[in-house]
């Protein structure tokens, strides 16, 4: 018989990463979205703002379900998994229908906006290595 294999995953590093990285984005948003906004740009520091915090609270929401999915079953995990999924993807689409509703945010600054965590994430990498 098989002793039940267990993933030990530090919440503090979990919340370390988030926290790095979601400051990093933020903070790159913000620096840009002034910039543009006192340019007279609008639109794109708008969007560009709106589409990071968007993602902020994707990313810290993806980290807070990580832990619960691990100590879960197959099953649990799945369905869990899928949820969350579910979720974080509707939640990434508020953003996305506003700037396209509305012409306060430029939709393509909302989209890099989106994507920035995962900017920061491959940036960080390529400056590590």
């Amino acid at each position: 018989m098989n002793p039940k294999k267990t993933t030990n995953l530090n919440p503090m590093t979990v919340r370390q990463v988030t926290r790095r990285y979601c400051t990093m984005a933020m903070g790159l948003s913000l620096t840009v979205g002034t910039l543009l906004l006192a340019t007279g740009n609008h639109a794109l520091g708008k969007g560009l703002i709106l589409g990071t915090t968007f993602a902020a609270v994707d990313f810290v929401l993806m980290a807070q379900t990580l832990p619960a999915r691990l100590r879960s079953s197959a099953g649990q995990a799945a369905l869990r998994s899928l949820a969350a999924m579910a979720g974080r993807t509707a939640l990434k689409a508020v953003p996305l229908v506003m700037a396209v509703k509305s012409d306060q945010f430029d939709f393509p600054m909302t989209v890099v906006g989106i994507f920035s965590i995962h900017l920061c994430l491959m940036a960080d990498h390529v400056r590590r290595t």
